[in-house]
């Protein structure tokens, strides 16, 4: 398929997959691998562990963010092109000559559509969990994951095609499916 022939998602349809996709993973990983993992953590040292917020974010790390890159990047590749969500709402990612994209191209989308998120963790964690701080005060880093949520709905909007900054770095498109 030509890029003139290409009918590129709507934003709303993009968002309403990417959230049947999150309701879809905050229900899977964090409860069912998240409270695994937990459980273990606390049957053999306590939750101590949770007042290093190293150690807290490597355990979101690994329960959360890694299921999810490999959840989306499995899924793009794939011969079906797309996620749970994007299948609901009949959507596809392609590279910019409307193919199939490879596990490299989907991960580093995927790494960075979950960039925000995973700076989150970051600034909610580190250097204390904002939980255990004596302290707690505004962290600018939320200001920064907020404006970089804001540029990607942007880009959206301002795009040609409808990607997003993520569409941008990895050089991909989410199509209607056809």
């Amino acid at each position: 398929m030509s890029n003139s022939e290409q009918n590129y998602a709507s934003v709303i349809r993009r968002v309403g997959a990417y959230a049947v996709d999150a309701i879809l993973l905050f229900i899977a990983f964090p409860i069912i691998l998240g409270a695994l993992c937990g459980l273990a953590l606390y049957l053999t040292v306590g939750f101590d562990w949770m007042e290093n917020g190293l150690l807290f974010w490597l355990y979101v790390f690994s329960t959360v963010s890694i299921p999810f890159w490999l959840y989306y990047s499995l899924l793009e590749s794939s011969e079906r092109q797309a996620t749970f969500g994007m299948r609901l709402f009949g959507l596809q990612v392609a590279n910019t000559d409307g193919n199939r994209i490879g596990f490299e191209r989907a991960l580093l989308r995927t790494v960075i559509k979950l960039l925000p998120f995973e700076l989150n963790h970051l600034v909610l964690f580190l250097p204390t969990p904002i939980w255990s701080d004596p302290n707690p005060s505004f962290r600018v880093g939320f200001v920064v994951v907020n404006a970089l949520i804001i540029l990607y709905f942007a880009t959206m909007f301002l795009t040609r095609r409808k990607q997003s900054v993520h569409d941008l770095v990895a050089g991909t498109v989410v199509v209607n499916a056809g």
